[in-house]
């Protein structure tokens, strides 16, 4: 499956009390939460040290926000983000001007998928794979950061777009 450990995890819990347990035991606080999915490309995954770059960077990117839950797992890490409205913008430009310059032979190595805002743990789980689509389209798109709410009229696109879009961006 292309789901992210973070969601795997969740999904093959028993009930949503022990998935909410999981994600409380990782440091998640119940309440409103913005999941993020950040996917290091396939094309800059040569090494582990590749992925540590990445996971360096996103830590340092997020230290100066508060609430937040960091669950690495090459080639993604799943950032779930405690919804503040102060904070949320904040954070949203911050990963933005992160990508935008992570040090790399190739512009954009790395993209991030934003699922909607979720209320409790079971929204969460659907909201991860919301965050799942919506990075698989940062990539095809070659944008740094893709909201779910911008590509959701796009979801019925065909699997075969997602797979060839690699070999059609090289071509153009």
């Amino acid at each position: 499956s292309d789901a992210t450990p973070l969601v795997g995890r969740l999904v093959g819990q028993a009930s949503l009390t022990s998935a909410e347990r999981a994600l409380v035991d990782m440091g998640w606080r119940p309440g409103p939460t913005h999941p993020v999915i950040i996917k290091l490309k396939a094309s800059q995954f040569r090494s582990p040290a590749d992925f540590d770059r990445l996971q360096h960077e996103v830590r340092a990117t997020t230290a100066q926000f508060d609430d937040l839950v960091l669950v690495p797992s090459p080639p993604t890490i799943t950032v779930l983000v405690a919804h503040k409205s102060d904070q949320w913008p904040r954070f949203v430009q911050a990963l933005r001007n992160s990508l935008k310059s992570f040090p790399s032979a190739s512009p954009l190595p790395a993209v991030a998928g934003i699922g909607p805002l979720a209320s409790d743990a079971d929204d969460l789980q659907r909201n991860l794979r919301r965050a799942e689509l919506a990075v698989v389209w940062a990539d095809l798109l070659a944008e740094a950061v893709v909201h779910y709410e911008d590509v959701v009229h796009l979801r019925g696109v065909p699997r075969i777009a997602v797979e060839i879009g690699p070999t059609l961006a090289e071509g153009l």
